[in-house]
């Protein structure tokens, strides 16, 4: 397909010869009008230049059109330009190349800011030139004949007129449609920014602002969703409960900014060790929580011993965890508040057993579905050195 620039521009506004001429029978342009117009060539082409200086010292009077022209050297180009118009009147042949070069001037006129308004004043001001011109030679032609020459020229200029407006408009609807493209650019963009700014807010309000944990209220929808994913699809699901040890040592001892510093490091601790299908949580204070989908009691206890180690790289003032683990599935399930309940009971397991011995206690219970234990039933210990103490592991039956 061929550039705009390698067209017409009558091709660009889709305008056939066919249409030039129906056109010219809508206005009533026949043969032999452009007989009538052709038979003038000669006296226009004697008359010309007189009609051209006419022409713009009319013109130049009116401000709008003298700032548009501009200087001297702008007005002796537009005189050339308009001989040559004036000339094409008069030479009989008003089909394609004719049309376009019409539709130009309306291209150049749109451009240069020559509003309608001035075009038709200067038109109007064309034709009275002619006219005139026409009637200096009544006395060889005869009045008929003159009239019908002046007939056969509004005609013409009717013909030209409709041509340039088609292109001020053809303009004009370009531009308004690019304004709409570019307001729908611009909308698509800010709904773009709106919805993501929307998301960020939500994941926000999601979140816990110290730890970038999710937060209580989002803990509790999580766990709803995946007690349900796992209840249906019947698969496992551990809920670890995670308390810290000798943190409210660390607030009275360095003050609220170190014991913050010291959830930040958990936050991240967890983020860094979790699954991307997990959801590490900030339950609230110095309590937090990890929803493990698809995932047993093992696995669980594999991730709290990952869990540890990381968070001992980082300088933690003496903070340990004390975690409980809760399973459900993929047999027998529970309620979401009762899984609570079940990590919850284990994570106090653990913590009592840290006042006995300092250190990370991890509490297990290998049979999820049944009753929560009231106190302690340690069926082993194993004992792990740590860089905070001791790491300790609980099963209960």
């Amino acid at each position: 397909m061929p550039s705009l620039t390698d067209q017409m521009l009558m091709d660009q506004m889709c305008m056939t010869e066919r249409e030039i001429e129906r056109r010219k029978a809508l206005i009533g342009l026949t043969d032999d009008d452009t007989r009538l117009l052709s038979a003038l060539m000669p006296l226009m082409k004697a008359r010309v230049d007189e009609i051209v200086a006419d022409f713009y010292a009319a013109q130049v009077k009116q401000p709008e059109v003298a700032r548009i022209i501009g200087d001297s050297e702008g007005l002796k180009r537009l005189h050339g330009t308009m001989r040559l118009y004036v000339m094409d009147l008069f030479s009989g042949n008003y089909g394609a190349d004719y049309a376009n070069s019409r539709l130009r001037i309306g291209l150049i006129h749109q451009r240069i800011g020559v509003t309608p308004q001035l075009y038709l004043a200067a038109v109007n001001l064309l034709q009275g030139l002619l006219v005139r011109t026409i009637d200096a030679d009544r006395a060889i032609a005869g009045d008929e004949v003159c009239a019908r020459r002046k007939e056969a020229l509004r005609k013409l200029l009717m013909f030209d007129m409709a041509l340039v407006f088609d292109t001020y408009i053809h303009t004009l609807v370009g531009q308004v449609d690019h304004a709409r493209q570019e307001v729908e650019r611009y909308a698509s963009t800010l709904e773009d920014k709106v919805a993501d700014r929307t998301r960020q807010l939500y994941e926000l309000s999601r979140r816990d602002s110290l730890t970038g944990l999710y937060n209580q209220a989002t803990f509790y929808e999580l766990l709803s969703r995946e007690v349900e994913s796992a209840t249906r699809y019947r698969h496992a699901l551990c809920l670890v409960y995670i308390d810290l040890n000798r943190f409210k040592d660390v607030n009275d001892r360095y003050g609220h900014r170190t014991g913050d510093a010291t959830l930040a490091i958990v936050g991240r601790t967890l983020l860094e060790t979790v699954r991307s299908v997990d959801f590490p949580c900030r339950y609230g204070g110095d309590e937090f929580s990890l929803v493990l989908p698809h995932t047993d009691t093992a696995q669980a206890l594999e991730l709290c011993r990952r869990l540890i180690k990381r968070f001992d790289e980082s300088d933690t003032d003496g903070v340990t965890f004390s975690i409980g683990i809760a399973q459900i599935g993929p047999d027998e399930f529970t309620s979401v508040d009762t899984l609570v309940q079940w990590a919850d009971a284990r994570m106090y397991l653990a913590k009592e057993a840290s006042r006995k011995a300092p250190g990370h206690h991890i509490q297990v219970s290998l049979n999820e579905v049944g009753e929560v234990p009231a106190g302690p039933h340690p069926s082993f210990v194993d004992r792990l050195g740590s860089d905070q103490g001791h790491h300790h592991e609980t099963a209960t039956a």
